[in-house]
């Protein structure tokens, strides 16, 4: 079985630190925003190695680019995969609210 390195674009990391910065500042809640982080590091590390257990996008422009998508709470966690270099792009992660399609 062949292990992937995980790698969230800029895009996912700004996300991320606007969830941690919400959480922080927002809701005034460190030990949720905390915990979020942790538990959501985990769970995307399960990525590296069966990342192809969650399903392409129903979208067709989005699946032909390769897109697949899983959730973590609230929020939709968009990514591809480069089997070339065995590593699992992070793309974006939005809150399941917003309409994804014009921001991916």
């Amino acid at each position: 079985m062949v292990n992937y390195t995980i790698e969230a674009t800029q895009s996912a990391q700004k996300d991320l630190e606007a969830i941690n910065r919400y959480l922080n500042q927002d809701l005034l809640s460190p030990t949720t925003a905390l915990s979020f982080l942790e538990v959501f590091e985990h769970e995307m590390g399960t990525l590296c190695y069966i990342p192809q257990k969650f399903q392409l996008i129903h979208d067709d422009y989005f699946a032909s680019k390769g897109y697949s998508l899983t959730r973590y709470k609230k929020y939709l966690i968009f990514y591809t995969i480069s089997e070339l270099e065995t590593k699992v792009f992070i793309h974006r992660i939005l809150h399941a609210s917003r309409k994804w399609e014009s921001l991916l």
